[in-house]
C-alpha cells in the first residue's frame, strides 16, 4: 500500500502545534510549522513512517481475533459463558438461532435469556445481554419503567410500544471475564431482577387511603373549649 506522507498544510499547522519550542507569534511557513518546529516534525515523520512499514494502527492494535484468553468468560466463546453460568449454580440451556446462540436460563423465579450482541454472522460476538420480557400489561409506560430505572443502577427497563416490558442488562466481554468478575456480574442482574420484582409488587399495591386534615386545634377535636385568653387578663 502507498502512503504518501506528504502533509497537508493545515495538518501539519497542528501537529507542529503540539510541538515543544512554538514561540507564540512565530512566523509559520507554508508548511505550516514554524522554524523552530521543523526538526520536531522530521521526527514526527519518521516516527509515523516506522510505525506504517511496522504494519501497526489504532484500529488494528485494538483488533482481537479470539477476543478472549485462556480461562476467561467471553461472548466471543458460548461455551465458556454456559460453564460460568452452571459455576455458579444457574441452569444454562445453550440453543441455536438463526440471528446466533442465545442462553435460556433463570434465576429469582424468572426465566430469562442470555443474547450475544455485537457479532459478525452470528460469531466472534463481543457482548453479552441478560433480557426478560414480560408480558404486554397496560401499567408498562415509560414512566413506569423510569420509575425502576431512578431506582436500581444496573439493569434497565424499557416499555415497548406492544405493551411488553424489557428488563436487560448489557456487558462487554472483549477481551474475556475472569470467573469472579462474571460472578459478580450475575449477582447484580439477580439482584436486578429481585429490585425489579419488588418494585412490581410495589407499584400493584392499592393507594393507602388519604388520613384527615388534623384540626388546627387538637384540643377542640376533643370537645374542649379552647383557650382564647392564655393570660387571664379581661
Amino acid at each position: 500500500m502507498r502512503v504518501n506522507l506528504r502533509p497537508a498544510p493545515f495538518g501539519v499547522g497542528l501537529f507542529c502545534g503540539h510541538c515543544p519550542g512554538i514561540l507564540p507569534g512565530e512566523p509559520v511557513h507554508r508548511s505550516g510549522c514554524g522554524p523552530v518546529a521543523a526538526s520536531c516534525l522530521t521526527r514526527a515523520m519518521r516516527i509515523l513512517t516506522a510505525l506504517i512499514a511496522a504494519g501497526v494502527s489504532a484500529p488494528l492494535a485494538a483488533a482481537d481475533e479470539s477476543g478472549c484468553g485462556a480461562g476467561l468468560v467471553c461472548a466471543a466463546d458460548p461455551q465458556t459463558v454456559v460453564n460460568a453460568i452452571q459455576k455458579n449454580g444457574y441452569r444454562a440451556d445453550l440453543r441455536p438461532d438463526p440471528v446466533g446462540p442465545y442462553i435460556a436460563s433463570a434465576a429469582s423465579g424468572y426465566r430469562f435469556h442470555v443474547m450475544f450482541n455485537d457479532c459478525v454472522a452470528g460469531e466472534k460476538c463481543t457482548s453479552l445481554q441478560f433480557s426478560i420480557l414480560f408480558p404486554a400489561n397496560s401499567i408498562h409506560t415509560a414512566q413506569y419503567a423510569n420509575g425502576y430505572n431512578v431506582r436500581y443502577r444496573f439493569a434497565q427497563a424499557g416499555a415497548l410500544q406492544n405493551g411488553e416490558l424489557r428488563l436487560s442488562y448489557d456487558i462487554n466481554t472483549h477481551g474475556g471475564l475472569t470467573d469472579s468478575n462474571f460472578a459478580a456480574i450475575l449477582a447484580n442482574w439477580s439482584g436486578a431482577i429481585g429490585a425489579f420484582s419488588a418494585y412490581a409488587r410495589e407499584q400493584a399495591a392499592p393507594v393507602p387511603p388519604i388520613p384527615p386534615t388534623a384540626p388546627v386545634n387538637p384540643d377542640a377535636a376533643k370537645g374542649a373549649r379552647p383557650v382564647t385568653n392564655p393570660s387571664g387578663k379581661n
